[in-house]
């Protein structure tokens, strides 16, 4: 009979990893629920500090009656989307604390890295390759909220919100033992994935109407 000692040292089971693989996928599928509430509470507290009378928060988005008289509806838009993608891009940022456990960092990191692909791809679609000048994603109306800010300055800015996914996931990759990549990352990036659509679909419209 084996005893503690020689339990301890022994590799885990194919059981084990199954359960590892299972915790992680769970992790990953409840991320974007948080995610995307605590980005759309970013640009909800913008409005509300602009003081706004009416302000909504759903499971995807803002919406806000008419601007209080005096305020430079320009400014508190693209305040309002920087504050919801700063939100996100410090939660990749957490995902980078060595305390946070690596199954919730790679879905934090895996989340952001689909959160700007998909936003990338918009752009793309809408304006064609020519929108990367312009910039992609939220964080570029930055730019347009201030007077004297160049063209380029969105495109910058863009480059900032696709850029930390990117350098979070290389990082974050490092950091995990070769053998060990694969059943971290995989139900990472299928966890987010499928928990945005069931958000989006399901849970969201039920949940935060």
């Amino acid at each position: 009979m084996r005893n503690a000692a020689d339990i301890d040292a022994s590799p885990r089971t194919p059981h084990m990893r199954r359960v590892g693989v299972a915790v992680r996928f769970g992790i990953a599928l409840l991320v974007p629920a948080a995610a995307v509430v605590l980005h759309e509470l970013g640009h909800y507290l913008v409005h509300v500090a602009f003081g706004y009378p009416v302000v909504s928060l759903s499971y995807s988005d803002v919406s806000t009656g008419p601007a209080p008289a005096g305020v430079d509806t320009r400014l508190a838009d693209g305040l309002a989307f920087a504050a919801g993608t700063t939100v996100s891009l410090t939660l990749v940022l957490v995902a980078l604390v060595r305390r946070v456990p690596l199954a919730l960092g790679a879905a934090l990191v895996s989340f952001e890295l689909l959160r700007a692909a998909i936003g990338t791809a918009i752009g793309v679609s809408n304006k064609g390759v020519r929108a990367l000048w312009g910039g992609v994603g939220e964080l570029r109306y930055l730019a347009t909220a201030f007077d004297g800010w160049p063209p380029i300055a969105g495109g910058l800015l863009g480059l900032i919100e696709l850029g930390t996914p990117i350098v979070a996931a290389v990082l974050l990759w490092r950091r995990v033992p070769h053998g060990e990549r694969a059943g971290l990352v995989i139900p990472a990036l299928v966890g987010t994935a499928a928990g945005l659509a069931l958000w989006l679909q399901v849970v969201g419209p039920l949940v935060l109407p």
